[in-house]
């Protein structure tokens, strides 16, 4: 599995969807560039394309980006701190490696 950061593709009817080829879509959102992060197959296990705007990350890549984003809070209204982000972020590919 690898970790790509991606945008959203423009269906016939107008609406925005995940491109298809995205394994787990739709993670850690950046309104800045309206990027998401989401998984794909390595390619020796895939038989399809990937676009090569499309942009590979390393898990330590993915923690900068999503430390990088402005603040958000926790639903008790506190900040997330960087150590926060980066344990949602190590949560969530363990969650997506285990696939």
């Amino acid at each position: 599995m690898i970790i790509i950061e991606y945008k959203m593709n423009i269906s016939p009817d107008g609406t925005l969807v995940h491109p298809g080829w995205v394994h787990s879509a739709g993670w850690f959102f950046n309104p800045v560039d309206n990027t998401y992060i989401g998984t794909a197959l390595e390619e020796q296990d895939r038989n399809y394309y990937i676009p090569d705007t499309v942009t590979e990350l390393t898990l330590d890549e993915v923690k900068e980006r999503v430390k990088a984003f402005p603040k958000v809070e926790d639903t008790g209204g506190n900040t997330k701190t960087d150590e926060d982000l980066e344990a949602e972020v190590d949560a969530w590919w363990e969650l997506h490696t285990l696939v």
